[in-house]
């Protein structure tokens, strides 16, 4: 208006241009209808001659697939005459002299039949600003629809841009964009425009579909066009007035680990919302290691979705979504969100708390797959999948409180806090070895959190299964993990574990040297085993062993594992009880086995000593 009140003291001239440029901006187009019924679709002038190179154009054009769909009133292809395209070529391909028209037309079919996706949809807003834009205004008016057009509705990324930032864009207000863009919305949904580009591209799409849109857009770039994407094609598809298109977008949206994920999907419509469970069972997997496998997750689709989307489907759900990185793409394995935030992840947090040294993955691997209670807490009935020593390095690298000393070996970070890992046990347990210099008896452990933490001896036996800090170093010896332990300590801690059997009160009994003896308690009853000496587990340790009786009649089998447990003694012997003894000999060709029902010093050609005479002796 300043500018009106301006062009008030400039020569008339001046002042009707701008309010032609005023009109051009905020002009209304009258309805598509009346505008087709006062003009006709061409203006035809003389006829032209028919020449050879004519005629192979239109037998070109006749061998386009999509022909058929051309209407009398598309926007680009709108010709004469109440038949078919198809047949209105078909019958001037043999005739003299055809109407001017016809070989723009044939030119025009065969260039669209090369366009892109992208050119396509310019190519129809430039026809559609010709009937809905200003006929007063400029080139540039109508130049500058069409920019509008294309900026609203095609984009590289999203379905499109809003009203506001096309508007802030072109300097205009929001309205304005709605109302420039409302006049091709309309023209396009009452002018049949065949579009062969889109319905290539979307047709493609629906042959691989469900795929993320990322990977559908670099697979068909040369189809789609440099600034365009498979997403904002499907909505311009519904612009178009396109009620049955081949393939649709689907945003989802599912939390992975306390985080927001979001992945747009490409699929056929009403097909299976598999993406929202493969997310799901991702989280679920991946809230224990922190990653799962590709093959996992197919398995879990099946069984409990019944839909097989493939390997290639799969991928690109997962790689479209936030938080994704691959471990091991050739073997499947991945990663999605915060995997620092996962169960082994604070199971690790507790290693390295207590840790001196470096640790090593395969350290770490073998302290996570040894706890089976915890793995099986954590999974339930999934049948979990239990990553490699390979890919569980590469999950820790990206977790931003461990620091790579070199490969394949961690420490804490500086800006890792051990406050707060460690429970209360766990605490007491590290107090305890700590004080004895780095390796403790159970015996010790159990003063400390029975006796002044008041728990129970099957709590501290469970804690001493499945806590990632303990190390068992023999039988009833315990250390820390990532804490060098001297023989010194190693052997100190063996003695108090060899004085401790020597109770006040007890029997001691002298074996000899190929001989020991096993007491049953309620546990070796109940699982059948029982520990060799050390000093036999070189000839006695994983074989199978004849087992004959104190007289030297056979009784069976027995075997002793690798880590020297001894087990099929109770099968052989159906009267044992707890609190009896197996005196056990080794011989050349087995095991001579007797089962002492009474005292100790009952057995015949031993003798039995007091402890506290053993201990005044040793002193």
């Amino acid at each position: 208006m300043r500018e009106v009140k301006e062009a008030l003291h400039v020569p008339l001239e001046h002042t009707l241009d701008l309010l032609a440029r005023l009109e051009a901006i905020y002009w209304e187009p009258p309805p598509l209808s009346l505008r087709r019924a006062v003009e006709p679709p061409h203006v035809q002038g003389p006829p032209v001659e028919m020449t050879q190179a004519l005629r192979e154009q239109a037998q070109a054009v006749l061998a386009l697939p999509w022909l058929d769909k051309v209407t009398r009133y598309d926007l680009r292809f709108a010709y004469d005459g109440d038949e078919p395209l198809f047949n209105w070529i078909n019958r001037l391909i043999d005739s003299t002299r055809v109407p001017e028209s016809f070989p723009g037309m044939l030119e025009r079919l065969l260039q669209a039949d090369r366009f892109t996706a992208e050119t396509e949809a310019r190519e129809l807003a430039i026809w559609a600003a010709r009937e809905c834009a200003p006929r007063s205004g400029s080139e540039e008016t109508a130049q500058r629809w069409v920019a509008i057009l294309m900026r609203r509705h095609i984009s590289r990324t999203g379905a499109g841009r809003t009203l506001a930032e096309v508007g802030a864009e072109f300097g205009v207000t929001r309205e304005r964009i709605r109302q420039i863009c409302e006049a091709f919305e309309d023209l396009f949904v009452q002018a049949q425009a065949v579009t062969p580009a889109l319905d290539r591209v979307l047709q493609a799409a629906a042959r691989v579909s469900p795929a993320g849109v990322n990977e559908l857009d670099e697979q068909f770039r040369r189809f789609i066009g440099e600034d365009a994407g498979i997403e904002s094609l499907v909505s311009w598809a519904a612009l178009l007035g396109r009620e049955n298109t081949p393939v649709q977008c689907e945003r989802v949206r599912t939390k992975a680990r306390g985080q927001v994920v979001e992945v747009t999907m490409v699929q056929v419509p009403d097909a299976a919302p598999w993406v929202e469970a493969l997310i799901r069972h991702v989280s679920r997997d991946s809230s224990m290691f922190g990653c799962t496998n590709i093959l996992r997750v197919a398995g879990r689709l099946a069984l409990k979705e019944g839909v097989a989307p493939g390997q290639e489907a799969i991928e690109s759900a997962i790689e479209a979504a936030t938080g994704f990185r691959w471990l091991d793409k050739s073997a499947g394995w991945f990663t999605l969100g915060d995997s620092a935030g996962c169960s082994a992840a604070s199971r690790v947090r507790k290693i390295v708390a207590v840790a001196h040294d470096s640790i090593g993955t395969d350290e770490i691997a073998g302290a996570l797959a040894s706890d089976d209670m915890w793995m099986l807490r954590e999974s339930g009935s999934l049948g979990l999948a239990t990553p490699p020593v390979h890919v569980l390095r590469e999950l820790f690298l990206g977790w931003p409180w461990l620091s790579v000393v070199q490969r394949g070996r961690f420490v804490a970070s500086p800006e890792f806090d051990p406050a707060g890992v460690l429970f209360a046990i766990e605490q007491t347990i590290v107090e305890v070895i700590t004080a004895h210099d780095g390796v403790v008896c159970r015996f010790e452990l159990k003063e400390a959190v029975v006796e002044q933490l008041g728990l129970t001896d099957m709590l501290l036996a469970a804690q001493l299964g499945s806590s990632p800090i303990v190390e068992r170093v023999e039988h009833g010896l315990y250390r820390l993990r990532g804490r060098r332990v001297g023989n010194g300590a190693l052997n100190a801690a063996r003695q108090r574990l060899s004085n401790r059997a020597m109770l006040p009160g007890s029997l001691l009994l002298e074996a000899g040297p190929n001989e020991f003896f096993a007491r049953v308690t309620e546990a070796s009853l109940r699982n059948e085993q029982y520990h060799i000496p050390t000093r036999f587990h070189s000839r006695l340790a994983g074989k199978r062993h004849n087992t004959v009786s104190a007289e030297g009649g056979p009784l069976g089998e027995s075997r002793v594992s690798q880590s020297g447990s001894l087990s099929g003694l109770n099968r052989l012997f159906p009267e044992v009880k707890v609190g009896n003894h197996y005196r056990i000999e080794v011989v050349e060709d087995g095991l001579r086995v007797a089962l002492c029902v009474g005292p100790l010093s009952d057995l015949p050609g031993k003798e039995s000593r007091r402890v506290d005479d053993v201990r005044e002796a040793l002193n």
